[in-house]
C-alpha cells in the first residue's frame, strides 16, 4: 500500500502495467549485469588482473568500449528471462 495524502487518488496497477514494469526491471538487470559478469569471469579465470578495476581498465584498453560480442544474442537472452 502506498502512503499518500487523503485527497490524492491512486489508480490501481493493472496486470499489463505491472508486467511492463517487471520487463523494464528485468531488461535493466540484464544490461547492467552483463559487463559485471564479464569482469567477474575474467577475474576468476585469469591471473593477469590485480583487481576488478585493473580488469575493467585493461578490458577497455584491449577490447574498447563496444557492444560485447555475447550481446548479439541479448534479445534472445532477455526474452528467455521474461516471466
Amino acid at each position: 500500500m502506498i502512503a499518500v495524502s487523503p485527497d490524492v487518488e491512486v489508480a490501481p496497477m493493472t496486470p499489463c502495467s505491472n508486467r511492463s514494469i517487471q520487463r523494464t526491471a528485468g531488461m535493466s538487470l540484464v544490461i547492467a549485469g552483463h559487463p559485471m559478469d564479464t569482469v567477474k569471469v575474467r577475474l576468476q579465470t585469469s591471473s593477469q588482473y590485480k583487481n576488478a578495476m585493473d580488469c575493467v581498465t585493461k578490458t577497455i584498453k584491449n577490447d574498447g568500449v563496444r557492444l560485447n560480442p555475447g550481446w548479439e544474442s541479448l534479445p534472445e537472452y532477455y526474452f528467455s528471462a521474461l516471466p
